[in-house]
C-alpha cells in the first residue's frame, strides 16, 4: 500500500498500477514478501547515459539480481513523416552479461509514409546459443491502448516467461513460457527503441510525441511465485539513457517520478522538449 499526504496524479497513478502488476498473483503459502512504497522510493547510484537505438532506463546489479520485470505504457499514435515509413517499439527485458540471453516482450507501431499505422504485440529471446527473432503475439493492441507487459528468466522456474494485457479493452493476457536457457540476471531495462537502427541504417524513428512508462520495476522471483524482491528501478544502480545516433539525439528520457515512472520524448531535428 502507498502511503503518502499530498501527491500528483502521475504519482498516485504509479502506486495503483505497481499494486496492480506486483501483487496481483497470491504469495506462497509461509512466503513473507517483500514490501517497497513507490512514493517513498529515491533513485540510487544514477547515471546519464547515450544509445543508438534506446531510450530509457537500465538497472545493473550482481548476477540473479534481475529475473523478472514489468510496466505500463500506453501505445503511442504516430506522426505521420512524409515519404517515410518509421517505427517505434516499446519493451520492457531482462539480461545480463555477454554470452547471456536478453528476454522482451513489448509492442511495436509502426507507421508508412502514407500515414497508416499498424501496432502488434511481440516477444523476443536474443543471446547464444538460443536466438529467437521477434515473434508477433495474437493480442490485438491500438494506439492509446494501456498495456501492462511483464516478463522472467527464472532459474527456479526453469522458463522464460512473457505476459502483455491490454488494460484497456480488459482482455485476459496473453501468456507465452519457453522452457529454454536463462539470463544471468545482471540486467533489467525499461526502454524505448528505434527496432531497426538508426540515422546510419536509413531506418528512421517514428515521431511518438512522448510515450510515458509507469511503475517499471524488476527484481529476483517470478510472478508465479508472487513477485517476491520486486522494486521500482530507481531502487537499483541505474542509468538514464537517450537515444543519440551520429551526434543527434533522437530521443530523450525524462527524470524518474516515484523511482519507477518516467517519459520519453520524440525530439524533431534533434531538438528535446
Amino acid at each position: 500500500m502507498c502511503i503518502f499526504q499530498t501527491a500528483s496524479r502521475r504519482h498516485l497513478l504509479c502506486c495503483v498500477l505497481f499494486a496492480i502488476l506486483f501483487t496481483a498473483c497470491p504469495q506462497p503459502v509461509g512466503a513473507t514478501p517483500t514490501r517497497y512504497s513507490v512514493s517513498h522510493t529515491r533513485s540510487l547510484m544514477q547515471q546519464k547515459s547515450s544509445l543508438e537505438n534506446y531510450a530509457g532506463y537500465f538497472a545493473h546489479g550482481k548476477q540473479g539480481t534481475f529475473t523478472q520485470a514489468g510496466m505500463f505504457f500506453t501505445v503511442p499514435t504516430l506522426t505521420l513523416t512524409k515519404g517515410i515509413n518509421t517505427q517505434v517499439s516499446t519493451w520492457v527485458g531482462v539480461d545480463g552479461a555477454a554470452g547471456t540471453e536478453l528476454v522482451q516482450v513489448g509492442v511495436e507501431s509502426d507507421i508508412s509514409s502514407y500515414g497508416d499505422q499498424v501496432d502488434y504485440a511481440w516477444w523476443e529471446i536474443v543471446g547464444q546459443p538460443i536466438n529467437i527473432p521477434a515473434t508477433h503475439m495474437k493480442l490485438t493492441v491500438n494506439p492509446g491502448d494501456s498495456i501492462q507487459a511483464y516478463v522472467s528468466s527464472n532459474p527456479k522456474d526453469g522458463f522464460d516467461y512473457f505476459s502483455l494485457q491490454d488494460m484497456t479493452t480488459g482482455d485476459p493476457p496473453e501468456k507465452v513460457s519457453k522452457p529454454l536457457p536463462y539470463s544471468d540476471g545482471t540486467r533489467a531495462e525499461c526502454l524505448v527503441e528505434n527496432p531497426n537502427g538508426g540515422v546510419a541504417a536509413n531506418l528512421i524513428l517514428a515521431n511518438f510525441g512522448t510515450i510515458t512508462i509507469i511503475a517499471c520495476a524488476a527484481g529476483p522471483g517470478s510472478k508465479s511465485q508472487g513477485g517476491e524482491g520486486i522494486a521500482p528501478i530507481g531502487s537499483f544502480p541505474n542509468d538514464q539513457t537517450d537515444m543519440v545516433d551520429n551526434g543527434v539525439t533522437l530521443a530523450s528520457t525524462g527524470s524518474l517520478t516515484a523511482g519507477a515512472t518516467f517519459d520519453v520524448h520524440y525530439c524533431p531535428n534533434g531538438k528535446c522538449p
